[in-house]
């Protein structure tokens, strides 16, 4: 209960009854709301599937209004775990360079980037500086204050730790590894969590699956029901199912980013921003070609053309970067593949039918139901470039962070050994091979030895190499610096909490990877039942046709007709079906790539690449599954 008092009075700056008293007041013109529908308009409310969901949203407002104030505590909590880390790194820079504890605190609250932390040390700040309140009072206000449990544990020590008189540079140097352990526990407690629901969404999408079966199933073997109705409920729980999914992983997931989100404008988001507009216009080249194409019946010579005019169009589309490098080449070269499979399958299956009904066969193998999945990959195809590309720089960023302690902790002995300017031990130290941070290396002595604005050139060290870590620890690093602390000792301290921080991101990585692969075998599996329903339900359909038929010409002979007519024939309409199928196959697909970026904490515009991949992977599938299924079952 205080928790709930203390999250209204924080979060909403207002007494509890008076947030209870609005609730209430909200859920009963909710109820008349409703009561004043349900009279209104009766028929609209004459099955209890209807009812029963629109009366409970009185009690789902009431509810979310309710615990709307512990949400917003809670997410705040949450927001101030996830810069704990950097907190205790920079306090721990910060007394090392002898800082008084006051300045310390007026450092980070001025520090937007830490956002609700940085609110909470303000509080202190403001305390200490402008109600001359003692800063062990202040730290103990606070820390009864805080959502955060890892803040108010680290605050208490640090009021104690005043009052003992202990040294900063020592409380702060023993907070390293104490708060770094917290946060660590936690870090693999979130990770253990997302185990756990990778678990419970491949059980979910089972069981859905055999949901939608079942709801596709009833409207044929059972009359008076509705098959909109049916298919819409299996589509609308399918949907609920993976947007849960997504909402449930943000809200579990350690909130990293790989990519930094610096002001400073470098070539690669150059490239990432023009690589998007590309895919874009290509894609609606593209889609124009696909619907020149016609799906029943296309030629060689159509299609030798389309080919011929996607290839072209790849090639043009390099020119909108404005760097070529091999990952862009890569990536035109796969996607020239998949535009090849894409018109290599079509001339394939208009082959085989050609040959089937030479045979005398009536296979329609060539239709609008094969042609839309296979069209429709076609059309995703070029974002694979820009998968391609984002993937590859992110994998330049992992080795510039698995590389940036040895060289900052380099760089801090050197210095001070050799108590010179720093560009003397830089120099020596960009002869080193640091891997993809090599360069960064380069370019930050080049602009030091210009010693117009050192400053700026530590900024553009740490914008280029596009991370998040080594740009926040840069920074920190410079201002240790800065503020007359000892290189050695600065550097040794932020190496050693970035070698613990690179550790706990690799665990992400590695279920992001792990993840990736049941994702794809869940995408099989869906696309595979889905279209092997569909297989089945129309050479149902049929055969019921043909039955129903014969039993109508002996009708009056035994029985009326109206009884002897078993199954729901001609219930379902089959191209809408196949269009619902093919929606919730992409919504799969999507779902799973914004999943994995996610996971990983990478560019969004990332999860292009698993994208495309998961819905030709879907596709084929299908194509597969309605090519094998046409010639395997009777009756079709």
């Amino acid at each position: 209960m205080g928790k709930f008092t203390t999250a209204y009075r924080e979060e909403l700056r207002m007494p509890a009854q008076r947030w209870l008293l609005i609730t209430f007041l909200v859920t009963l013109m909710t109820v008349c709301l409703e009561a004043a529908l349900v009279l209104s308009f009766p028929r609209l409310f004459d099955t209890a599937f209807i009812t029963i969901p629109f009366f409970l949203l009185s009690a789902v407002v009431g509810s979310l209004m309710l615990f709307y104030p512990l949400f917003l505590w809670e997410q705040r909590g949450s927001d101030i775990d996830r810069e704990m880390h950097l907190f205790i790194t920079r306090m721990g820079v910060l007394a090392a360079s002898e800082s008084a504890r006051k300045e310390m605190f007026d450092i980070i609250s001025r520090m937007r980037e830490y956002r609700s932390l940085a609110v909470e040390i303000n509080k202190i700040f403001i305390m200490v500086d402008k109600w001359n309140v003692s800063l062990e009072r202040a730290c103990r206000f606070v820390a009864q204050t805080t959502p955060s449990d890892l803040l108010a544990d680290f605050l208490n020590r640090l009021a104690h730790a005043v009052e003992g008189g202990e040294p900063a540079e020592v409380f702060f140097q023993t907070e390293q590894v104490v708060v770094m352990n917290q946060y660590a526990l936690k870090y693999q407690g979130s990770m253990t969590r997302v185990e756990w629901m990778k678990e419970i969404f491949v059980s979910m999408v089972v069981a859905v699956l055999f949901i939608i079966v079942f709801a596709t199933l009833a409207p044929f073997i059972s009359r008076g029901e509705d098959p909109n109705f049916w298919l819409g409920a299996s589509v609308t729980v399918f949907l609920v199912v993976e947007v849960s999914f997504v909402l449930a992983l943000g809200m579990i997931v350690p909130g990293e980013s790989i990519w930094h989100n610096m002001a400073v404008r470098t070539p690669t988001r150059l490239m990432i921003r023009w690589g998007a507009y590309a895919s874009f216009v290509l894609s609606l080249v593209f889609a124009m070609v696909a619907l020149l194409i016609p799906p029943d019946a296309p030629s060689g010579i159509v299609l030798v053309g389309a080919w011929a005019v996607s290839l072209v169009a790849l090639v043009v589309s390099m020119l909108a970067y404005p760097q070529w490098n091999r990952s862009v080449f890569e990536g035109v070269l796969l996607a020239a593949i998949l535009v090849t499979v894409f018109f290599v399958s079509l001339q394939t299956l208009a082959a085989m039918e050609a040959d089937a009904r030479a045979g005398g066969l009536a296979h329609d193998l060539m239709n609008l139901r094969v042609y839309a999945p296979l069209a429709l990959a076609y059309i995703l195809t070029p974002w694979i470039v820009l998968g391609h590309y984002i993937n590859k720089e992110e994998e330049k960023i992992k080795r510039r962070d698995d590389n940036f302690a040895a060289f900052l902790r380099s760089l801090g002995a050197a210095v001070a050994a050799t108590s010179k300017d720093i560009t003397v031990p830089l120099g020596k130290l960009r002869r080193h091979d640091f891997g993809p941070l090599t360069k960064n290396v380069d370019d930050l002595y080049k602009r030091l030895a210009l010693r117009i604005d050192r400053p700026r050139a530590w900024e553009y060290f740490s914008a280029e190499t596009l991370s998040e870590l080594i740009s926040k620890f840069t920074e920190m690093y410079v201002e240790g610096i800065k503020a007359g602390g000892s290189p050695k000792k600065v550097s040794s301290l932020i190496s050693d909490n970035f070698l613990k921080i690179v550790g706990m991101r690799k665990m992400k990585y590695d279920s992001a990877s792990t993840l990736s692969g049941i994702l794809y075998g869940l995408a099989l599996a869906i696309s595979f039942v889905l279209y092997m329903t569909f297989i089945i339900l129309e050479t149902f359909d049929k055969l019921a046709l043909d039955l129903n038929t014969s039993l109508a010409q002996t009708s009056g002979t035994f029985l009326p007709a109206k009884n002897i007519l078993i199954l729901n024939a001609g219930a379902f309409d089959f191209d809408v079906l196949a269009l619902a199928m093919l929606f919730m196959v992409v919504v799969h697909a999507m779902v799973s790539a914004v999943t994995t970026r996610i996971i990983s904490g990478g560019h969004k515009a990332g999860a292009a690449w698993h994208f495309v991949l998961l819905t030709w992977t879907a596709a084929a599938v299908a194509a597969v599954t309605l090519t094998v299924g046409w010639y395997v079952l009777p009756a079709v």
